[in-house]
């Protein structure tokens, strides 16, 4: 089995299994760092909004009330059909798209707004450029790139979860799993991001599970240009 079949056969099972509720990092509201965004003095042009890696909706419900046109692309069909059960019990709608974050099926210049909160980190470490390639060609001059990524916050417990399922993989003999958003440093974002794609804002915050668990977030935002940065 591929690894790409693999991965996506993996996630699909998590969603039928676990309701959005469920998952430790879900947010019963759209994050702040969003609402600021909008709500701020520099909000992206109005006009098409994508939330990338929609999960369960709960930010793609948000930017439906907020812009003209919006999608909620995920990996898998469960996730998808929980946003959308979530946003015809809001009354509010949205289209929705099964694809890969990092190949968007999407004409140059589809979004004037594109939001990220936890796919970036979960998409393999050797398709984060292409990654940043297909979001640049997606976004429409003077669009802004919303990313949230995270990382946990001090070294996990071999009794946890992680560290049990690290333990159990070197006892199959199988490979580590490649680290995610530890990886994702300020320096490595900015230099992953195409000359045109303006860096607004890098800073850090804290987030605490559902669960207890602390993760530290990396809130990026980047604004398309029309010429190189130099």
């Amino acid at each position: 089995m591929s690894d790409g079949r693999e991965r996506r056969e993996q996630w699909a099972t998590r969603y039928e299994q676990t309701q959005g509720e469920q998952f430790s990092w879900f947010m019963t509201s759209a994050p702040p760092q969003l609402l600021g965004l909008l709500d701020g003095p520099e909000p992206p042009p109005s006009g098409r909004a994508i939330d990338l890696g929609c999960g369960p909706g709960t930010v793609t419900a948000e930017l439906s009330a907020r812009f003209g046109f919006v999608v909620g692309l995920d990996y898998v069909f469960p996730a998808v059909a929980q946003a959308r059960r979530r946003l015809e019990s809001d009354g509010r709608a949205a289209s929705f798209v099964v694809a890969d974050a990092s190949t968007p099926p999407f004409r140059p210049g589809s979004f004037t707004f594109v939001f990220d909160r936890g796919c970036l980190q979960n998409i393999p470490r050797d398709r984060w450029l292409t990654y940043f390639e297909q979001t640049e060609r997606i976004l429409a001059p003077r669009g802004v790139l919303q990313l949230l990524c995270s990382r946990t916050t001090g070294r996990a417990s071999v009794f946890s979860g992680a560290g049990l399922k690290t333990r159990l993989r070197s006892m199959l003999g199988k490979p580590a799993e490649p680290p995610g958003p530890q990886w994702l440093s300020h320096d490595l974002l900015r230099r992953l991001a195409p000359a045109t794609l303006q860096v607004d804002l890098m800073e850090d915050f804290p987030f605490v599970t559902q669960r207890g668990n602390k993760r530290t977030f990396t809130h990026g935002l980047f604004r398309k240009t029309t010429s190189d940065r130099g």
